[in-house]
């Protein structure tokens, strides 16, 4: 069911010569949309958290659950896909910053195993500076993309064998090969990934409701939908889900809410997680990504949208019956998150929400586009 904006206060602290939307502006501009793009009754859920400074202002529309009607909020739990790299570079930034891992250490010393590819071989080894940035190159591997997700270290590994491999040191999205980062970070840190991001990330920020899907405990996320004549249908995103994630269970594995990827975002520039010149490392490009609508380069794990002022940084994250989407600009003290629980092929309000964020910021004069 729609529901109106709600918010807590805002703050204007771009120091821009024109006035900045509110928060409350915003998330009102952003409710009328969703409204106008409404049909075939009461849809499924779409939560966006907008901050500011002190300031917040929400949206929470639609139903949670179409089979019950359970109204949507900010502490529904969704699964939110490829958000899970950037949580996962910051857990490497924090033990690059504590000295437990080099972001330009070489792979194979942390991965042996990567070394007996002939792909490995025949250019020079890749760090996992690279395979965080999406420089690795790797593309396809369909070994190992299915399967239990608690036994994402062996479908890596196998994954490994099946990669296609392009270009190094270029912009190239690759699963696999981030994959294949999150194993070295692991291995550097002597520790399971799901147990560094849960010190290094949850428990001290107390996200309560954020974790992976194939750990002992998880939440569950409200049902998944894709778009059907005349409705909404749960079974694609159940089919796909049974499937198994894989490696990719450490590429897009996680569920959490709008409330606690907004708290995530915010401690970015509380300095709760990592200092400030680490935040600024973790943004700084390391690699350009020509062509792309949706950003201009890569900084580790997160993408990077240049602007009128400072970069804003973006993440999206895509499942069947699932469609998320963080942006932030640390500097400006501004963040925003939508968590979207169907498919909707004809509407771009992922991009809409970086638009919002660059506007909060007084990156971009109102009306301009950031997608």
């Amino acid at each position: 069911m729609p529901t109106t904006p709600r918010s807590t206060g805002s703050t204007d602290s771009a120091g821009s010569s024109e006035p900045l939307p509110t928060v409350q502006a915003a998330a009102a501009a952003l409710q009328e949309q969703l409204l106008a793009q409404q049909r075939d009754g009461a849809p499924p859920a779409t939560v966006v958290v907008l901050r500011r400074g002190d300031g917040q202002a929400a949206v929470e529309h639609g139903c949670a659950d179409l089979a019950s009607g359970q109204p949507a909020t900010v502490r529904t739990v969704f699964r939110v896909a490829s958000i899970t790299k950037p949580i996962l570079s910051l857990v490497a930034m924090r033990l690059a910053t504590d000295g437990v891992l080099a972001l330009g250490r070489p792979v194979h010393e942390l991965v042996p195993e990567c070394a007996q590819q002939p792909w490995y071989q025949t250019a020079d080894p890749l760090d996992v500076m690279q395979l965080l940035s999406h420089q690795s190159g790797l593309l396809g591997a369909e070994d190992g993309k299915w399967g239990d997700p608690r036994n994402w270290p062996t479908h890596t590994l196998a994954g490994l064998g099946d990669a296609r491999t392009g270009p190094r040191g270029r912009f190239a999205y690759s699963n696999i090969g981030f994959a294949l980062g999150v194993l070295a970070i692991a291995r550097a840190a002597a520790a399971p990934i799901e147990e560094l991001v849960a010190a290094y990330v949850i428990d001290p920020l107390q996200l309560r409701h954020t974790g992976f899907l194939h750990a002992a405990g998880a939440l569950t996320p409200c049902p998944g939908y894709t778009r059907v004549e005349g409705g909404f249908d749960p079974d694609p995103a159940k089919a796909e889900h049974s499937r198994g994630r894989g490696y990719r269970a450490v590429t897009g594995g996680m569920y959490s809410t709008a409330d606690d990827l907004a708290s995530l975002l915010v401690a970015l520039w509380t300095e709760k997680l990592l200092p400030r010149d680490a935040v600024a490392e973790w943004m700084r490009p390391r690699v350009e990504a020509p062509g792309s609508a949706k950003h201009d380069a890569w900084g580790v794990g997160i993408a990077l949208k240049r602007t009128s002022a400072e970069s804003v940084a973006t993440h999206g994250g895509d499942f069947q019956g699932y469609l998320a989407r963080i942006a932030f600009q640390p500097d400006r003290k501004v963040a925003a998150v939508l968590l979207r629980n169907y498919s909707e092929p004809d509407t771009n309000i992922g991009a809409s929400v970086v638009e919002l964020a660059c506007q909060l910021s007084g990156a971009f004069p109102a009306g301009a586009t950031a997608s």
